[in-house]
C-alpha cells in the first residue's frame, strides 16, 4: 500500500481544457461568426492558426455546422503529417471519384485503416459525420499514430450508453477514456447527432498535446504494421510486431492468459463485427475456410476473420492464439449480446473450451485479474429493491465476492453516487463505482459493496439517508459482515451524502471517504467571512479522508479547508485531506485510478468498533 503520510497531499495538475500555443497564437481570427468568449473560441483559434482547419463561407467558420466525412479525413491526414498525394488512384469506393478534391485523403484514410466505408462499398464523402463515426475515426487514428498517451477524462461515463450502436460502443468508450471528448450537460454522448465543426476543433486541441508528447521520443518512419485485407469479407487486420501491448478497446485487458506472453494485435474488425448472436464462431486453419488469406499470414501471431454463410471463421497458423481468440469472442458476446453463444467446431484437432481459457467464469476472471470494464458492473452487481420503515422505496445494487462464505466476515462499503445516478432504473448509480474494481488488488473486491440509487426528485439527505441507514442494517442482518469495517464513500452529491451519513449515523460508520462534496455548516462573520459554528463530538473519532480540489466551483476548496480546520481544532486526530489543483469538480473521476488505489487501501485499512 502507498501510505498517506502527510496531512495534505497536493497534486498540481493542469486544467481539463487543453490549450495549444503556437507562434501564430495572436493572429487575428477572420471569422465574424466566432464570438469572443464562446466556449469554442480558443479551439477555433488553435486549429486555424495551426493550419489544421479552415473557414467555410467567406469570413465564416460556421462552428455549429456539421463536418462532412471527406472533410474530417482531410483534417486527420493533415494531423498525421503524411503525404497523401497520388493515393487517390487506388480508390475503390463506388461513390468516390478519383478526380475529387478529397480523393487522396479518403484513399489515405482507407489505406491506413482509419476508415473502411459501408457494406455497399460506398464512403459517402459528403455525408455529415455522426458523433459515433467521429469516435471511431479518432480512435483508429490514435491507433494508426500509435498514440497511447491519455488526457484528463472529462466524464466518468455516458448516461445514454444504452443507445450506442453496438459497433460504436467500444470506440465511444475508448474516446471517453482518452479524455478527448465528453458529453453534454446531462452526460449524454448523443451518438446519432451530427458532429459540429466547433466540437471537432475542440477534440483536436485536446489531441495536439498528446501528439506532441508521443512524438518527442519517436523514431522517424516508425513502422505502423502491415495491413492484411480479405476481399471476401472486407475485413482489415493490422498487425504490429514492434509493440508489446494491446491497444484495441476490446483487447487491452487480455495481456497474459495461459500463454504467459504478451502479443500486439490491433483488431479494427473485432469491434465492427455485427450479428454475432446466433452465429457459430469457428476456429482453425483449414485452407477451405481460409483460402488465400492464410497464405498471407505469418506462421506465428497473425490471424484473419471471415464470414462464411452464418458462420464467423477465425483462421490462424498459430494454435497458441486459440485461448486468446476464444476469450476475445467470448468477451464480445458477453458485453454486447447477452444470450449469444460460442461454438467450437469439432472438425478441428486443436480445441479449447471456455473453461480451458479461464478456469472460471469470465466475470470472476475479470474481477480477480483487473480486467473489469464498465459494462461488467451490471452483471457483477445484483439488483434489488428496499423499502424502509417509513415507506421510502429505493433501488440498490449489491456485490458479494465470488467465493463468499458464511464462515467469513466481510467488510461493507456503502457507496453513494453523484447526481447523474438519480432515478429508479437500478443501473445509473453504478456509473462511478467502477474504479473500486479496476485494479485486481483493490480491497473492495473481497468486500460487500452496496450501491443504493437515490430516487428522483430527492438528493442524498434526510429521508434518503434514513433509508440508506436502514438498508445498511438490513445488509448486516442478512450477510456475514464485519461490524468493525463499515465504510461510506461517495463523490459530488454522494460526497455530500457521505457527510450526511456520518453526521446522522456516526455509530454505523467505521471510516468515510467523501470526495468533492459537503462538509459542516458554515455561518457568516460580521466582516463577511465564514466560520464553522459547531463540530459534533462524534466526528472526532471517525477516520475521515476529505478529497477536494482548490479550483472546484461547486465545492470550493476554502469551504473544505474550513471544515477540516474546524474538526482538527476541535480535537479530531483521525482526519486527513487530499487537496489537488486544476481538476475542478472533475476531481470526482481522478481520486482513484486503475494504477493508484492508495485511497481505497487507506479506507479499508481503518477499523472502528460500531454499535
Amino acid at each position: 500500500m502507498k501510505n498517506i503520510i502527510a496531512v495534505i497531499i497536493t497534486v498540481a495538475m493542469l486544467s481539463g481544457s487543453a490549450t495549444v500555443l503556437s507562434a501564430n497564437a495572436e493572429k487575428e481570427l477572420p471569422f465574424t461568426d466566432v464570438k469572443k468568449g464562446a466556449w469554442y473560441e480558443d479551439a477555433v483559434e488553435t486549429v486555424y492558426t495551426e493550419g489544421i482547419m479552415e473557414g467555410k463561407a467567406e469570413g465564416k467558420f460556421e462552428p455549429n455546422s456539421p463536418m462532412t466525412r471527406a472533410e474530417l479525413v482531410t483534417v486527420l491526414c493533415r494531423l498525421s503529417g503524411d503525404d497523401a498525394d497520388g493515393k487517390g488512384e487506388t480508390l475503390s469506393f463506388a461513390d468516390t471519384k478519383k478526380s475529387a478534391w478529397y480523393a487522396d485523403f479518403v484513399a489515405w484514410a482507407a489505406e491506413s485503416g482509419i476508415v473502411s466505408g459501408y457494406e455497399d462499398n460506398t464512403f459517402k464523402p459528403n455525408a455529415p459525420v455522426l458523433r459515433c463515426e467521429l469516435a471511431k475515426m479518432f480512435v483508429t487514428f490514435l491507433e494508426y499514430m500509435k498514440i497511447t498517451e491519455k488526457g484528463a477524462t472529462l466524464v466518468d461515463s455516458f448516461t445514454d450508453a444504452d443507445s450506442f450502436p453496438k459497433w460504436a460502443a467500444g470506440y465511444i468508450e475508448s474516446l471517453r477514456e482518452t479524455g478527448l471528448m465528453g458529453g453534454d450537460d446531462s452526460g449524454n454522448f448523443k451518438p446519432k447527432s451530427n458532429a459540429s465543426r466547433a466540437e471537432i476543433a475542440t477534440v483536436i486541441t485536446r489531441l495536439l498535446p498528446l501528439m506532441e508528447k508521443e512524438s518527442a521520443d519517436d523514431e522517424p518512419n516508425t513502422p505502423r504494421g502491415e495491413i492484411i485485407k480479405d476481399s471476401q469479407s472486407n475485413y482489415a487486420l493490422v498487425y504490429d510486431k514492434s509493440i508489446d501491448a494491446f491497444t484495441n478497446y476490446l483487447c487491452d485487458e487480455y495481456l497474459d492468459f495461459r500463454m504467459n506472453k504478451k502479443v500486439k494485435i490491433s483488431m479494427y474488425g473485432i469491434s465492427q463485427l455485427e450479428n454475432v448472436k446466433g452465429r457459430r464462431i469457428i476456429f482453425g486453419n483449414d485452407p477451405s475456410y481460409a483460402g488465400p488469406v492464410l497464405s498471407e499470414l505469418d506462421p506465428a501471431g497473425d490471424f484473419a476473420i471471415r464470414y462464411v454463410g452464418d458462420d464467423i471463421i477465425v483462421c490462424t497458423n498459430d494454435e497458441t492464439l486459440y485461448p486468446f481468440l476464444i476469450a476475445v469472442f467470448d468477451r464480445l458476446i458477453l458485453s454486447n449480446y447477452s444470450d449469444g453463444d460460442l461454438i467450437i467446431d469439432d472438425d478441428f484437432d486443436f480445441i479449447y473450451s471456455k473453461s480451458d481459457v479461464y478456469g472460471m467464469s469470465y466475470l470472476e476472471y475479470a474481477v480477480k485479474n483487473g480486467a473489469v470494464r464498465p459494462s461488467d458492473l451490471y452483471e457483477i452487481f445484483k439488483g434489488y429493491e428496499f423499502t424502509d420503515s417509513k415507506g421510502m422505496k429505493i433501488m440498490y445494487r449489491i456485490y458479494t465476492p465470488f467465493d463468499y462464505s458464511e464462515d467469513k466476515e466481510y467488510p461493507v462499503l456503502l457507496y453513494l453516487h453523484p447526481n447523474t445516478g438519480q432515478g429508479s432504473d437500478n443501473a445509473k448509480q453504478l456509473g462511478s463505482v467502477g474504479p473500486y474494481f479496476y485494479n485486481a488488488n483493490s480491497p473492495a473486491i473481497d468486500s460487500i459493496v452496496v450501491v443504493p440509487q437515490c430516487p428522483e426528485p430527492y438528493w442524498w439527505g434526510d429521508v434518503t439517508i434514513d433509508a440508506v441507514a436502514e438498508l445498511l442494517d438490513y445488509v448486516n442482518e442478512n450477510y456475514s459482515t464485519d461490524k468493525s469495517r463499515q465504510y461510506v464513500a461517495g463523490i459530488s452529491m454522494g460526497g455530500s451524502g457521505t457527510w450526511d451519513m456520518i453526521l446522522r449515523y456516526p455509530d454505523k460508520v467505521s471510516a468515510a471517504l467523501p470526495v468533492a462534496g459537503g462538509g459542516l455548516s458554515v455561518y457568516p462573520n460580521p466582516d463577511g467571512s465564514q466560520y464553522v459554528k459547531y463540530v459534533p463530538e462524534s466526528l472526532l473519532d471517525i477516520p475521515l479522508c476529505m478529497v477536494y480540489d482548490n479550483d472546484d466551483p461547486t465545492i470550493p476548496g476554502d469551504f473544505c479547508r474550513m471544515t477540516y480546520d474546524a474538526i482538527v481544532n476541535a480535537g479530531g486526530k483521525k482526519i486527513i485531506r487530499v487537496e489537488t489543483n486544476g481538476y475542478g469538480h472533475d476531481i470526482c473521476g481522478k481520486y482513484i485510478t486503475r494504477d493508484d488505489i492508495s485511497l481505497v487501501e487507506w479506507l479499508f485499512d481503518q477499523r472502528r468498533e460500531t454499535k
